[in-house]
């Protein structure tokens, strides 16, 4: 996947989701008649040749407004691609996960130290987030933007701390089950080195279907 997403062209835009949509590519390759080549052709450059019914097409296969293909509605579709495209980094991750902690307490914003500043205008710019005050210097104030809210607050999100305990979870039952056909197996080898045993020391005959045969 790309590391930066330009959303500030039609191209950028049609190409961020077409890469950002699984299965965008092979639905508009059969939905228009286009090869692979002839599709990334299309979409190439800043403002791509495309005509009305084309861009009709392409709002239905990747589930987007014309309007925002034309660079008329700005986000939360623009942060919806960012999200997909690129992902947060731990600091900016954290810095949600605050935002929403408070905001789920009834607290509309936040304060952070100087050094959060960074994090904070980098998701600003992806529109998760609007400064309040210190855009300068000293303690930034911060709350969720209404994108934010939509990916941070939403019913049923998973926190990462909840995310890592399912995965921690799933990962300690497939060592159980592991350890579980490996113990099978040690007393498989246990109970068969006692039989070779007896076989060696003559304690127990051969089954008949071990003896050689007599001609």
């Amino acid at each position: 996947m790309s590391t930066t997403v330009d959303l500030s062209t039609t191209g950028g835009r049609l190409r961020a989701m077409l890469e950002a949509t699984p299965g965008a590519r092979g639905a508009i390759t059969t939905t228009f008649g286009w090869s692979e080549d002839e599709l990334d052709a299309r979409l190439a450059g800043d403002d791509p040749e495309l005509d009305g019914s084309d861009i009709v097409g392409l709002s239905d296969e990747l589930s987007v407004p014309i309007p925002w293909i034309l660079g008329q509605q700005p986000n939360p579709l623009q942060v919806l691609v960012r999200l997909r495209v690129k992902a947060l980094t731990p600091t900016q991750e954290l810095v949600m996960e605050v935002l929403a902690a408070r905001h789920r307490l009834g607290e509309q914003r936040w304060t952070f130290e100087p050094e959060v500043r960074p994090a904070l205008r980098a998701l600003e710019d992806g529109g998760l987030v609007q400064i309040l005050d210190g855009h300068s210097t000293g303690r930034v104030g911060a709350r969720l933007s209404a994108a934010g809210l939509v990916h941070y607050v939403r019913a049923g999100y998973t926190t990462p701390a909840d995310r890592l305990r399912e995965a921690l979870a799933d990962k300690q039952a497939e060592i159980e089950q592991v350890w579980t056909f490996v113990r099978t197996e040690q007393q498989n080898v246990r109970a068969l080195r006692a039989l070779l045993e007896q076989y060696e020391s003559g304690a127990r005959p051969p089954l008949t279907a071990d003896r050689p045969q007599e001609h």
